[in-house]
């Protein structure tokens, strides 16, 4: 119990730092260029459903006799939501941390399942509330707190407030405290809108979120076998691995005794060609990751000399215009940013230049697109190696594809033009 109390309560420290450190300028619409782009509706069997995003205000109306539920095309992990809430009828809710299912037992056209925020203008008002939708239901009602349960206005726009943050989920409504529930299991999902089931009417309008890159500690990586290390490197965000030093930390959570025999079992699963492409790349990151100096011979032979690739000063290109390498061997891609912008680097489908270039190029336009690293959402994008910053670099491990002609391409809008190179994949 104290153990899981003095959890509770680091936790909480560290959502309340990470709610502090965000400003207005880590503010994003939440919907990109004003559009619904990659949204999807799951749910609302038995009736119409209809949801319309036009200037800034995302209106949701039915009268099916199931939920119904827009959801994102991404999902999130650590956040801050901000929407304003207009209810005019029915009963509605906002999905944090959530997932879609499809063709549920009893509900052919799905649902979503997670916590829900909730939107209630019955007499017991809980607007602000903790729902589990689709599971346990209640987790932090307001029926001890009258000034929350008077907060919103049915009718009226209502600022919503929701912060996400490790495992704690708080609400505010119009300024006033609400729901302040911890811990939650969840920690990563999709954000949706419900349209109730019956006659509902419910608008969201301003929606903007500010995203909190996730910490990772080196001591809540340490697994206790070699097959729990591999899932945690798997398991890792693209965040999170930068913030490992491409899972350096995760290394660094192993006693010298303990490296030993995780390298062996580690150069046993590269060596076993049976296994699949995947696995061999994660077993041979999870070598890469550990120092030079605490490396066996075994893992030492699995060196290999990586592609390198500058950003040369003030070109906007790289040093080099062609690469090679063998279909099905292990490859890394190193890029040393010498430039003094930032670039990335893709690793395209044969043929797929002009698609990635210009997608990128127009991914510059929207309020979202740095926020994605400018890399378009396509899958002609094999490998990507995400914004590197001035005088940094960063490096992607992966298996050669099968022989052909794949173009590598910075999609910093106005640099895939110049900023591109060949990899040229030959058989054995």
């Amino acid at each position: 119990m104290r153990s899981l109390r003095h959890t509770i309560i680091c936790s909480l420290i560290i959502a309340n730092r990470a709610a502090s450190a965000v400003s207005e300028q880590d503010f994003v619409p939440l919907f990109a260029s004003g559009t619904a782009d990659g949204w999807s509706v799951v749910g609302g069997m038995g009736g119409q459903v209809q949801y319309q995003l036009k200037d800034n205000i995302l209106t949701g109306s039915g009268t099916a006799k199931h939920n119904a539920f827009f959801y994102s095309p991404v999902e999130y992990a650590d956040f801050i939501l901000d929407v304003d809430v207009m209810l005019t009828r029915g009963n509605s809710g906002i999905q944090v941390r959530s997932n879609a299912e499809h063709e549920t037992p009893g509900q052919p056209a799905g649902r979503m399942v997670g916590l829900q925020v909730e939107i209630d203008p019955t007499d017991r008002k809980w607007s602000g509330g903790v729902y589990d939708e689709g599971r346990s239901g209640w987790l932090a009602d307001l029926s001890d707190d009258e000034a929350a349960r008077n907060a919103f206005k049915t009718g009226e726009w209502n600022a919503y407030h929701i912060e996400c943050i490790g495992e704690r989920i708080r609400t505010s409504i119009n300024g006033v405290p609400c729901a302040d529930y911890s811990p939650t299991k969840e920690r990563t999902g999709r954000i949706g809108f419900q349209v109730h089931s019956g006659d509902s009417l419910v608008q969201w309008r301003n929606a903007r979120i500010a995203v909190i890159p996730t910490p990772v500690a080196p001591a809540a990586l340490k697994p206790n076998s070699t097959m729990e290390l591999l899932a945690a490197i798997s398991a890792l965000t693209r965040e999170q691995r930068v913030q490992a030093l491409t899972l350096g930390t995760i290394a660094a959570a192993w006693n010298p005794s303990e490296l030993v025999i995780v390298q062996d079992q580690l150069a046993s699963m590269w060596r076993d060609t049976s296994r699949s492409a995947p696995s061999r790349v994660v077993a041979l990151r999870a070598i890469c990751a550990i120092p030079e100096a605490s490396r066996t011979p075994d893992t030492t032979k699995l060196g290999f000399t990586p592609i390198e690739f500058i950003c040369m000063p003030g070109k906007m290109a790289w040093n080099i215009k062609d690469a090679k390498a063998v279909a099905g061997a292990p490859l890394e891609i190193v890029m040393t940013n010498a430039d003094s912008l930032q670039h990335n680097l893709l690793v395209c489908a044969p043929g797929s230049l002009m698609e990635i270039g210009t997608k990128g190029e127009l991914m510059g336009q929207t309020v979202t697109g740095k926020d994605l690293g400018f890399v378009p959402p396509s899958p002609s994008v094999l490998q990507v190696m995400g914004l590197i910053d001035p005088d940094k670099s960063g490096s992607l491990f992966f298996i050669a594809p099968p022989a052909g002609l794949y173009p590598i391409v910075c999609t910093y809008p106005g640099h895939w033009r110049t900023m591109n190179a060949r990899l040229r994949v030959s058989e054995r």
